[in-house]
């Protein structure tokens, strides 16, 4: 009823992608898993304008509401920063460089698109991968002293999604800013 529901598409794709991990500032490429997208017809939230009465759960075909299950997107960085206790994201085009803003549960991420390149960010490093072939460039430790695991799935997500957002064949709420 309020239109917060709407839809983008993203080409299917399946891939097996490897997580990065650090140990002592050096880091090197681990098994990770595989990511896929088998429908090319999404179904996305803007969080904004969602009163969360559960209409559109009763009349999706799918199982679980859009407003709980599909990918929630703010319509500002100030409402997403906000609301810091749901999933979701935010997407900024500024000087040509696409920022995508994401959080799953408690888990903060940021993805930028510039120049042919993907930074992905989470609390432990900063890694720099080609847009094209995912290949992992560069990795940055934010603490060299620790060993952890950058898990590459999230940036999969995120770059399924920034890409979705960013198409200008459908016009929907996040990317009519970008026109």
């Amino acid at each position: 009823p309020n239109d917060a529901n709407f839809y983008f598409e993203v080409e299917p794709f399946e891939i097996e992608y490897k997580n990065i991990e650090i140990t002592n500032g050096a880091w090197q490429e681990i098994p990770g898993g595989t990511f896929k997208i088998e429908e090319k017809h999404q179904i996305a939230n803007l969080a904004d304008a969602c009163n969360e009465c559960g209409n559109c759960d009763v009349f999706c075909p799918e199982d679980g509401g859009p407003y709980i299950e599909k990918p929630r997107f703010f319509g500002s960085l100030e409402s997403w920063k906000k609301w810091n206790t749901l999933s979701g994201f935010f997407v900024t085009k500024q000087n040509n460089v696409i920022t995508l803003y994401g959080r799953f549960k408690n888990k903060e991420l940021m993805l930028a698109q510039h120049n042919g390149t993907m930074k992905f960010e989470d609390e432990a490093a900063t890694v720099v991968i080609d847009a094209t072939t995912h290949a992992v460039r560069n990795v940055q430790s934010k603490n060299s002293s620790n060993s952890t695991t950058v898990d590459l799935r999230y940036y999969f997500v995120m770059q399924a999604l920034l890409r979705g957002m960013t198409r200008m064949d459908t016009i929907h709420f996040i990317n009519a800013e970008m026109i």
